[in-house]
């Protein structure tokens, strides 16, 4: 029979690496579009990755706008990153809320950003950008936006 401080060091055990997978902090500062620095509340810095989308390249039409909307957006907020990996740069990528948003929507919503179906198949934020496509939003506006991950294969990125 097994005792009682093997269930408590167990529950110990799996809340631990639940939570760590959880990570709180506020905004350092923003890379381009799609990451930034987050400043995690034990006062480590990490390097984000927004899951879901991909936004224009700074030195890409739409790019600086990009950048400055992710500002707004994050500054002086409270986020929450739920990690899902790390890409070839090493930056974290995942889920990122704020104030019960999630980042990558709003993103979408506003036209800011491109669902990036490569890694990504969630219908939902394939809507957003239809929705936002159809509003002529955001980067919506220029009829012929080219998608990132085009304009980083035609730079040699």
């Amino acid at each position: 029979m097994l005792k009682p401080a093997f269930f408590a060091l167990l529950f110990i055990c799996l809340t631990t690496s639940l939570s760590a997978q959880i990570v709180k902090g506020k905004l350092g500062y923003v890379i381009d579009g799609d990451s930034f620095y987050m400043t995690q509340e034990n006062g480590r810095t990490l390097r984000v990755r927004v899951y879901g989308v991909d936004s224009p390249e700074i030195d890409q039409a739409f790019g600086p706008e990009s950048k400055e909307f992710l500002n707004e957006y994050l500054k002086d907020k409270a986020l929450t990153l739920s990690p899902t990996g790390t890409d070839k740069l090493g930056r974290t990528v995942g889920v990122v809320t704020v104030e019960d948003k999630d980042l990558a929507e709003e993103m979408l919503r506003s036209g800011h950003s491109w669902h990036y179906k490569k890694y990504s198949q969630e219908a939902k934020l394939a809507q957003l950008e239809t929705e936002a496509k159809a509003k002529k939003l955001g980067l919506w506006k220029d009829p012929a936006a080219q998608a990132p991950w085009q304009f980083r294969n035609q730079q040699g990125k």
